[in-house]
């Protein structure tokens, strides 16, 4: 073969107890892979050991999500719908819808 197996041949490979890397080009291989880039690759230091500085560190932007707004629920998962007029106590009377 000149390729990687697809996904359904190395299941099949596999469950017949084959070697599945018997079966894919050698230039897959993770040592054809060091071979290669080895020259130009050069492993860094962990951020451990980077210059620390007194800054804070920057979030990422804020954007708005694309889409329809997820819907506002209540406490106990009823919708609150932002369009409907909710009801108010009076200011005198303190009774429901009374605003005289």
């Amino acid at each position: 073969m000149s390729e990687i197996p697809c996904a359904h041949s190395i299941v099949a490979l596999a469950s017949d107890d084959h070697n599945i890397e018997d079966y894919m080009h050698t230039c897959y291989s993770a040592v054809s892979f060091t071979q290669a880039y080895r020259p130009c690759v050069y492993p860094i230091n962990g951020p451990n050991s980077w210059p620390q500085n007194d800054k804070e560190t920057p979030l990422p932007p804020w954007r708005r999500q694309v889409g329809r707004p997820k819907k506002k629920r209540t406490e106990h998962g009823e919708l609150k719908d932002p369009y409907k007029m909710q009801r108010k106590n009076g200011p005198v009377c303190q009774l429901w819808g009374n605003r005289a």
